[in-house]
């Protein structure tokens, strides 16, 4: 190896390691940069291999959703102090039936 092959492969490294070092200082700055999220689910519990429950939370409120076998999700709004809220009336003539 000539000297030119040798400066090659040490800026090669150095970039390497370089690139490493950065991404690792960026990793805790993105806290800081990232704006606020409004949706976050706090928890998720597994009920059977297709069924779960999770718990999200939107601004200041949460919900409880279900999703199953059927594709379709149940939306549960939690009150304040977590109990369940009132149901809400379904516009949707089937849920009456």
């Amino acid at each position: 190896m000539n000297t030119e092959q040798v400066l090659i492969v040490v800026a090669f490294l150095a970039l390497l390691l370089m690139a490493q070092l950065l991404t690792r200082w960026l990793r805790g700055v993105p806290l800081l940069m990232r704006p606020t999220r409004q949706m976050q689910v706090q928890e998720t519990l597994s009920l059977g291999p297709k069924e779960r429950v999770h718990l999200v939370t939107l601004d200041d409120q949460r919900f409880l959703i279900c999703s199953g076998r059927n594709g379709q999700p149940a939306i549960q709004p939690l009150a304040p102090s977590g109990g369940m809220a009132a149901p809400q009336p379904s516009s949707d003539p089937m849920v009456h039936a």
